[in-house]
């Protein structure tokens, strides 16, 4: 299947008066499936899944008072072992304020019987149904699903009630299983619009059957294969098969009004929402003083530094996203000295626009949560708001719920992402990019091959920019996190110890130095000894060895890799044969990998950079990719070969 992601934006709207059917007329009776779903061993198109969703049906109603009601029937086949987790069911729910609750939830399961001849049947004990909170926001109903082995066939259903049509999601039509057929059925209130996106591959077909006069649309897709996660693969909200949902109009007594349909229109929408605009202009307790003592640095940027790590060290940020300040607004969550990333970063922009700064709040989309597209002002395709300040023809974007990144150094989980920077005058769509340094690892290793064939020495690393903070965050659990996760890794032979770490945080980067020692036993074979300075190199295993991928490829930066390694042989050997110079390269030197290798008497010195360049690729260039990577990791797998002498 290919990546190719196409969108549709289209406009639906009620019409004066619906007529709510709370029933599907088509809904298959529970606990009744055909010969093909009981017989079926394999997914057709997708041969080693180990489960596979037969339906994912869902319809979405008003209710008596204007509610969001979600009927919901899921029907899922166990093809192996491996799929026996699919059994296990998570209903995740919007439990703040009780917006949304979860009930008439049944579940049957029939499961092959031993030795053949015929099915036995379990039903879901209300008794197994736990609820349990997540958090303050979220809750979760689970339950196992009963007499689950290979070959059984699941289903299950409930109801979702939400207060308002507010928290209608996006539906997926795709998820880690294949699924042979999903559909949903939306019926809007009266006398409002929804704009909808679907996104979806070119090569996958879609039903779609809007009905203006009835205020309901209906979409299905089939046969949509499962998507795994991919490495350096973004959000798989990127690359889903999916349908999205914006109100886009709404009537009152008062009059028809429209509902940002525009990115102008997002901004001036915020600015007049009261948990956005309104908590702008705010007098937080002690910001005179807090400003006063600011000023005292010399530079401006030292000040804007100042005021910012404040804010950072004043919160607790409690884990919750958005671009929204909570209930009480940010007064409150200032004194309180807790929030959400909405309460900080809005609370962040009042300080520095207080202190003269030229500050405006921007809405980001981290790399994990979904990408932007512009051509839609959807806001739910952003999960959090920051500070955007200009000062000295430099912009400096600034997220005080980061305790890690250093003032001036873009997020890491910001590179390469679009960004909408809110201003009453003109909203701006900006992309966020690291200029220089990205990810840099300097390996020096200098070993002595030891009479019992062990290669024994020190290591001198040096990482900086995102390097330096991804190795700094391992060093959290202790020492031994480190080596295992940094240094070891998968090869469990080398033996790493007598570990210091120093780290330099400066505007705008971050510098780790790592020193330690360390022992690896040569492989040998017969009278052959072979030798591999790959482990210390810090590169991991090779990551595109599947046939074929589905989303692009994002490094997040450039990236370089250098080392230097130097061998001192013992006098009971011989060299029998070294690993290559050479140079490998992408056309324009995107990607570009070069090793010389130099012996002087019993000295072995072999050094290779690896460099990344260009740090967003196409799916549409995996193969090219995927061949470099392939070609450089042999070259890394060539031995030092060597032969004990007499």
């Amino acid at each position: 299947m290919k990546r190719y992601i196409t969108s549709i934006l289209l406009g639906i709207l009620s019409c004066c008066s619906v007529k709510v059917m709370a029933q599907w007329e088509d809904a298959p009776t529970m606990g009744v499936f055909t010969r093909e779903e009981l017989s079926m061993t394999d997914c057709a198109f997708e041969k080693n899944a180990p489960a596979v969703i037969l339906l994912d049906r869902a319809r979405s109603y008003p209710g008596t008072n204007n509610e969001l009601v979600t009927d919901r029937v899921v029907r899922i086949k166990i093809l192996n072992d491996a799929g026996l987790d699919y059994a296990n069911i998570k209903i995740r729910y919007y439990a703040e304020s009780d917006f949304e609750h979860i009930s008439g939830i049944d579940g049957v399961v029939l499961t092959p019987v031993e030795g053949g001849g015929g099915m036995d049947k379990f039903t879901l004990d209300k008794k197994n149904i736990y609820r349990s909170k997540i958090n303050a926001k979220i809750g979760e109903v689970t339950f196992a699903m009963p007499g689950v082995k290979k070959g059984s066939v699941i289903e299950y259903r409930y109801i979702s009630t939400m207060k308002h049509y507010g928290g209608l999601d996006d539906w997926h039509f795709q998820s880690f299983l294949p699924t042979l057929r999903s559909t949903y059925h939306l019926t809007l209130i009266n006398n409002s619009e929804f704009a909808y996106r679907v996104q979806k591959s070119e090569e996958l077909n879609m039903i779609l059957k809007p009905e203006p006069n009835k205020g309901t649309i209906y979409f299905e897709m089939n046969n949509v294969a499962g998507l795994k996660n991919e490495p350096y693969m973004d959000s798989r909200q990127d690359f889903i098969q999916k349908v999205s949902f914006q109100l886009a109009a709404y009537g009152s007594y008062m009059g028809r009004s429209k509902y940002m349909n525009s990115w102008d229109e997002v901004s001036r929408e915020l600015l007049n929402h009261n948990s956005f605009g309104a908590q702008l202009n705010k007098n937080l307790d002690g910001a005179k003083a807090i400003i006063t003592a600011a000023a005292l640095n010399r530079t401006k940027e030292e000040q804007l530094s100042a005021l910012f790590n404040h804010v950072r060290n004043h919160f607790q940020w409690n884990g919750f996203y958005g671009m929204y300040a909570g209930g009480n607004g940010v007064k409150s969550a200032w004194n309180s000295k807790t929030g959400s990333c909405g309460d900080i970063n809005l609370s962040l922009v009042n300080l520095l626009a207080e202190a003269g700064f030229e500050v405006k709040p921007i809405l980001v989309a981290e790399r994990g949560y979904k990408k932007v597209n512009t051509s839609y002002p959807f806001l739910d395709q952003f999960n959090k708001v920051a500070a955007y300040v200009t000062l000295n023809n430099r912009t400096y974007l600034l997220d005080a719920t980061d305790g890690a990144t250093p003032f001036g150094m873009l997020p890491e989980s910001l590179l390469n992402t679009t960004a909408f920077v809110v201003d009453r005058k003109k909203g701006t769509l900006v992309t966020l990019q690291r200029p220089g340094e990205g990810y840099v690892n300097i390996y020096n290793i200098t070993a002595s091959l030891q009479p019992d064939m062990v290669a024994s020495g020190k290591g001198y690393v040096v990482s900086k920019g995102y390097s330096a903070l991804n190795r700094m965050a391992a060093r959290v659990p202790g020492e031994e996190n480190f080596i295992r996760k940094v240094l070891v890794k998968a090869y469990t032979t080398l033996k790493v110890d007598s570990l210091s770490l120093e780290e330099k945080v400066k505007p705008d980067t971050v510098q780790l130095t790592q020193r330690f020692r360390f022992a690896t036993p040569l492989e040998h074979s017969g009278e052959y000894f072979l030798l591999n300075p790959m482990p210390l190199s810090g590169l991991d295993k090779n990551p595109f060895t599947d046939e074929k991928r589905f989303s692009d490829i994002n490094f997040g930066a450039t990236q370089v890799f250098s080392f230097n390694y130097h061998l001192t042989l013992n006098d009971a050997v011989t060299i029998e044969s070294l690993p290559r110079n050479l140079r490998l390269k992408l056309p324009g030197n995107e990607l570009e990998f070069t090793r010389r290798v130099l012996r002087e008497g019993n000295i072995i010195s072999i050094n290779f950079r690896f460099e990344i360049q260009l740090p967003y690729y196409s799916y549409q260039d995996y193969d090219m990719v995927k061949s470099f990577y392939k070609q450089m990791y042999e070259y890394l797998d060539e031995q030092i070969v060597l032969k004990k002498k007499g």
